[in-house]
């Protein structure tokens, strides 16, 4: 396992086998929390370089510990749409907020739930 410097003092983990194809590249993170590099007018996400779809955008992939610097090939996994859906966080809301949405309320822990 090693590290890759990004911008704002972050580092992206990667293996010791992609290392020396990484490394030569200028990253950054971006807004979305990816560990980006710019090439010809477009951002390239590094685990997407890890894994040889760059440019194709019909395959997904995610990274199964939710971790966007974790970009290690053992963490990261093809998947369709809704396995890429269901493996988000939970959306936390602010305790003293009110659901403003019918059907919509503050559950255990902070999080919201519907119900109908």
């Amino acid at each position: 396992m090693r590290e890759i410097p990004l911008s704002k003092g972050l580092t992206a983990i990667v293996d010791d086998e992609d290392f020396d194809t990484l490394r030569g590249f200028n990253w950054f993170v971006s807004s979305w929390g990816y560990a980006v590099r710019n090439a010809g007018g477009k951002q390239i996400r590094m685990h997407r370089q890890i894994m040889g779809v760059e440019n194709n955008r019909q395959i997904l992939i995610d990274h199964i510990n939710m971790d966007r610097l974790d970009n290690r090939r053992s963490n990261l996994r093809s998947c369709t749409q809704s396995q890429n859906l269901s493996n988000r966080p939970l959306r936390k809301i602010p305790q003293d907020s009110k659901a403003s949405q019918k059907g919509i309320k503050n559950g255990r822990r902070g999080f919201f739930t519907r119900g109908v």
